[in-house]
């Protein structure tokens, strides 16, 4: 008879198989309101893979995506994180989501380049209200290979500290995601852990 551990080493198995959306976990990664000499625009630079963050002066998107920055009043972003924006200029201000909004092909994402946003915050239809929790989405490539897409929970703010809450994105290229969506058990995992609890019941 299989033991409890057998049974959930492949129930995960199960589950990894049919996993398509990966999530960062609560990461709850500072954006600063100024660092950095002079101007203090270095803010916090991200990558979505990885989940490195540095806010290390004049990164240039070496090796992350996007960069937060005054607090997130203002965005920069690579052109291996296309933003879903209000238009389609790499200046278009990046657009407030609401959950269950779905992100993929049909939203505007602005030009593959270097991107910046600095109009998103305000009180209007779309816009981010600053210190307040809100949603974006985007599109990003691994250098440049094949596109997925994918949804961040945000707090910005022109005038402190903001934050970068959680996100995730789906891994099959093309495929759509709803924002808010996390990874959920499978019935797979669900069934066998019931199965196992069930079985060891009965030798009890």
């Amino acid at each position: 008879m299989k033991t409890f551990a057998t049974l959930t080493a492949l129930a995960l198995t199960v589950t990894s198989s049919q996993a398509v959306i990966v999530w960062s976990g609560l990461v709850d990664i500072s954006i600063p309101a100024a660092t950095g000499p002079g101007s203090g625009l270095d803010g916090v630079y991200v990558d979505i893979l990885s989940g490195f963050s540095t806010t290390a002066a004049d990164d240039n998107f070496a090796t992350t995506d996007v960069n937060f920055f005054l607090g997130g009043a203002a965005i920069l972003s690579d052109d291996d994180f296309l933003p879903v924006r209000s238009g389609t200029e790499a200046d278009s201000p990046v657009v407030h989501l609401l959950p269950g909004t779905r992100v993929g092909v049909t939203s505007t994402f602005g030009p593959v380049s270097t991107g910046v946003s600095d109009s998103h915050l305000g009180s209007l239809d779309g816009q981010f209200e600053s210190g307040e929790e809100g949603y974006l989405g985007f599109a990003f490539s691994d250098n440049g290979g094949e596109q997925m897409f994918g949804w961040m929970r945000v707090t910005l703010t022109n005038n402190g500290t903001g934050t970068i809450h959680e996100w995730a994105y789906e891994t099959v290229s093309k495929d759509s995601i709803i924002v808010g969506a996390i990874p959920e058990p499978s019935a797979a995992l669900l069934s066998l852990l019931g199965l196992t609890a069930l079985l060891r019941r009965k030798r009890a």
